[in-house]
């Protein structure tokens, strides 16, 4: 397993079959910690199995920077600075995870110096792109992103109990002086001015003769306030979807090419023109199509469409070409009609689609949110899962997809409970 991981990468055999023999197995249980942040750093961990969350505390809140999946390492920042550990981490399943001591980091370096820089160069490049994504989603992180258990339902809660003092304390007398005007003797009658009148009815709502309509009120306030925090909550996480794609979309192009291809970032030459065959690949849609379905799988991403792997641009000039429509217009609805039959209609309110001119060529950006439920790539009768791990996508096997989605959505489900 250690040698699909970029931290392990490079490292000899001999190294990798050292730290297997002598590393140990931990297991922690759902909402546990493998480490607090300050605490005394002794080890990195490789993840093998559930999903953790990293989470920074400031002023008594704690805030979830990244979650992390299976083949992910965590700790290592603290065996490069000999720092306390800069954050905590928290199992968000069942969690297994392979634990590697520093003390045995330096065994490496006795037994292979090489491999024991080249894991250096590798944790200093792990923590580097992690850093560079980090800087990218600032944005993201100032709408105040709270760990699993936050102010949710306190949130919802106030809302309930907001609620119901309104339906007690507002409705319920406002209701009898309407009732007053509406049904009782005229006004004025028996010399009673209209404000003694209606202060009599406001102060007889909360006598204990009412106490039946009284509790009817505060039942319907509070289911009231309920409906309102629910809106509330759909018009923020709308809000916050359309504010992070307003921000991916503003991100400076040359920067975005200049960071290169990540966990949230793809380049593309070409949507289906193969400039070594010189015609039209359908291969190289499907690997379009398969790459928005692994961001939509994550945590979205941007896919860029006429630029090389070196971030240089290539432009869309043979693409057009191909097109029955041959301009911009043309270009997108053929995007689109590919994610429609390939990952179905619904993905496409997923990828949001701008154009840009990249020195003299024009280029694609391809803007894909994160799919509240899994996205199957269509192929015959089968359904494939693709996902991303680091600048690459993967497709999963049954076993992989079904572990998957248990971790991500469903945890997904119970936060926003």
């Amino acid at each position: 397993m250690l040698e699909r991981i970029p931290v392990f990468g490079g490292v000899s055999d001999r190294a990798l079959q050292h730290i297997l023999e002598r590393a140990e197995t931990v297991s922690v249980r759902k909402g546990g910690l493998f480490f607090r942040e300050n605490d005394r750093a002794k080890s990195m961990f490789v993840l093998v199995e559930g999903q953790v969350a990293v989470i920074k505390t400031t002023q008594g809140q704690e805030y979830e920077l990244r979650r992390l999946g299976p083949g992910d390492c965590f700790g290592e920042l603290e065996l490069i600075d000999l720092c306390p550990r800069a954050a905590s981490v928290r199992a968000l399943t069942e969690c297994t995870a392979i634990e590697i001591p520093a003390t045995l980091m330096h065994q490496v370096y006795k037994i292979d110096a090489t491999s024991y820089a080249m894991l250096q160069m590798n944790m200093g490049r792990e923590v580097s792109r992690r850093l560079r994504k980090l800087d990218a989603d600032i944005p993201d992180k100032w709408t105040g992103t709270v760990a699993p258990g936050g102010g949710r339902r306190w949130a919802m809660l106030a809302y309930v109990l907001g609620g119901a003092v309104l339906g007690y304390g507002l409705l319920h007398p406002v209701t009898m002086v309407i009732y007053m005007f509406e049904f009782a003797p005229p006004l004025g009658a028996g010399g009673q001015s209209v404000l003694t009148a209606v202060l009599e009815r406001i102060g007889h709502a909360f006598r204990p003769s009412m106490g039946p309509m009284g509790v009817f009120f505060l039942l319907l306030g509070a289911g009231l306030g309920g409906l309102a925090g629910m809106f509330s909550r759909m018009l923020s996480k709308q809000g916050l979807v359309i504010a992070k794609n307003e921000m991916a979309l503003g991100r400076d192009l040359e920067t975005l090419l200049r960071l290169g291809e990540n966990e949230t970032t793809e380049f593309k030459s070409s949507l289906r023109w193969d400039r070594q065959l010189g015609k039209v690949n359908k291969a190289m849609e499907q690997a379009v199509v398969k790459t928005i379905a692994a961001f939509a799988n994550g945590a979205g991403g941007t896919l860029v469409i006429g630029v090389d792997d070196r971030g240089q641009p290539a432009g869309l000039d043979e693409d057009l070409a191909t097109l029955k429509r041959k301009d911009e217009d043309g270009f997108e609805q053929c995007v689109m009609q590919l994610v429609s039959s390939s990952l179905g209609t619904h993905v496409c309110s997923l990828a949001h689609i701008v154009f840009h001119a990249c020195g003299d060529e024009r280029v694609c950006r391809i803007q894909v949110e994160a799919a509240v439920n899994p996205v199957y790539l269509r192929d015959n009768a089968d359904r494939r899962f693709f996902i991303r791990t680091g600048n690459s996508t993967r497709e999963l096997n049954v076993e992989e997809a079904i572990r998957y989605i248990g971790n991500h959505w469903n945890e997904s489900r119970r936060n926003r409970t």
